[in-house]
C-alpha cells in the first residue's frame, strides 16, 4: 500500500512538472501576436500591421469608446497576410475625419479557429483632418513630384522573398505609410523591393499631407516577420529638380552624407556607434543583418566596422 501511495505521489509530481511543457499555446493553435503598429492613417481610414506566430486570418474590432463596448458601424475592414512570415495588415475604411477611434486586433488560427484579441486594452488612433495641401506661392516649397520611393527589403535570411512589410515615415510625420515587399526586376535580376507613396504621409502639426521639398530624413522600418528581425534604417528624400516638377516617378532615396552617419541626422555621433555595436556579430544571411552597419562591406558586422564609425566621430554635414 505504501509503495502504491509513493507511485501515485511520483505520478502526481511528474504531471505537475510536465504539464506546462506539454501545454504550449502556439502548438495548441492559439496565435501569439506581436509588434502591433498603426500605419496609413488618413482622414477616412487607417491600417494596423502586426505579426502572428502561425498562419491566421485577421480582422479589426473598431470601437468609439476606450473600453471597446460600442462597436463602430458602417465601416469596412479588409485584411491581408502572409502565412510564411506571419506578417498581417488590416485596413479599416469609412471613418470620419479628425475622430478618435479605439481598436483591437483579432487573429484567428487557420488550424484550430481559435482567436487572439490584442492588445488587451484597446489602442487609440485619431484620423487626420484633411487630404489637401497648402502650397505657398513664390516660395521654395513646391508641389512634390518625386513621391514614389523604392527601397530594397530582404526576407529573414537576406533571401529574395515576399511577405515583408516596409513602413515609411518622415521627420515630422504623424504616422508611417506601409507597403508589401514584392519582387522587382532590375537588369534581369529579381530583387525584393517595396514602393512607398510619400504623398500619403501626413504632418503631425497640421494633420494634412506633408509638403516635401527634398532632403527630409526618412525612417524605414522593415517588418520581416516571425523568422526575422524588424530593422530600422534611414535615408533622405531626394531633392526635386526643376525638370521633375509635377512629374510622378519612382526614385531611390538619397543616402546619408556619410556611411558612418547610420541614422542620417547629418552628424556622426554616439548614437551611430551604438547602432553599429547593436548589430555586432550579424552577417549576410543572418535574420537580423543590416547592411548599413557593415561599413567595410565584407558581409559581417564586426569590430572593424565599429572602429570605422568611431573614426568618423564628430564629422558633420
Amino acid at each position: 500500500m505504501v509503495n502504491r501511495y509513493r507511485m501515485l505521489l511520483f505520478i502526481f509530481f511528474l504531471s505537475v512538472f510536465f504539464s506546462p511543457l506539454l501545454y504550449d499555446e502556439s502548438a495548441a493553435g492559439v496565435p501569439t501576436v506581436s509588434e502591433i503598429r498603426v500605419t496609413d492613417v488618413t482622414s477616412r481610414s487607417f491600417s494596423v500591421v502586426w505579426i502572428s506566430n502561425e498562419a491566421a486570418t485577421a480582422g479589426l474590432r473598431i470601437c468609439s469608446d476606450p473600453d471597446c463596448t460600442t462597436a463602430v458601424t458602417g465601416i469596412i475592414v479588409n485584411s491581408d497576410g502572409n502565412d510564411t512570415t506571419g506578417v498581417i495588415k488590416a485596413t479599416v475604411t469609412g471613418l470620419s475625419p479628425a475622430t478618435t477611434y479605439f481598436f483591437q486586433t483579432e487573429t484567428t488560427s487557420k488550424s484550430t479557429s481559435q482567436t487572439t484579441v490584442s492588445p488587451t486594452t484597446p489602442q487609440s488612433v485619431t484620423t487626420e483632418t484633411q487630404t489637401t495641401r497648402t502650397y505657398l506661392q513664390n516660395s521654395s516649397i513646391r508641389p512634390f513630384g518625386n513621391d514614389l520611393i523604392y527601397h530594397l527589403v530582404y526576407g529573414a535570411n537576406q533571401t529574395v522573398e515576399t511577405g515583408a512589410i516596409l513602413m515609411v515615415s518622415i521627420d515630422g510625420s504623424s504616422y508611417p505609410v506601409s507597403t508589401w515587399s514584392n519582387h522587382q526586376t532590375e537588369g534581369g535580376v529579381s530583387m525584393p523591393g517595396a514602393i512607398a507613396d510619400l504623398n500619403n504621409i501626413f504632418g503631425a502639426s497640421l494633420h494634412e499631407n506633408m509638403n516635401l521639398a527634398g532632403n527630409e530624413r526618412i525612417t524605414f522600418l522593415e517588418v520581416r516577420g516571425t523568422n526575422g528581425c524588424t530593422l530600422e534604417r534611414w535615408r533622405k528624400v531626394p531633392a526635386e529638380l526643376p525638370e521633375d516638377l509635377e512629374l510622378v516617378e519612382v526614385k531611390m532615396p538619397t543616402s546619408c552624407f556619410n556611411s558612418a552617419d547610420i541614422n542620417c541626422d547629418d552628424l556622426v555621433e554616439l548614437g551611430d556607434i551604438i547602432l553599429d555595436i547593436n548589430g555586432y556579430g550579424t552577417y549576410n544571411g543572418h535574420s537580423c543583418f543590416n547592411p548599413d552597419l557593415d561599413q567595410d562591406g565584407d558581409g559581417v558586422v564586426e569590430l572593424g566596422d565599429i572602429i570605422l564609425v568611431i573614426g568618423q566621430y564628430g564629422t558633420a554635414n
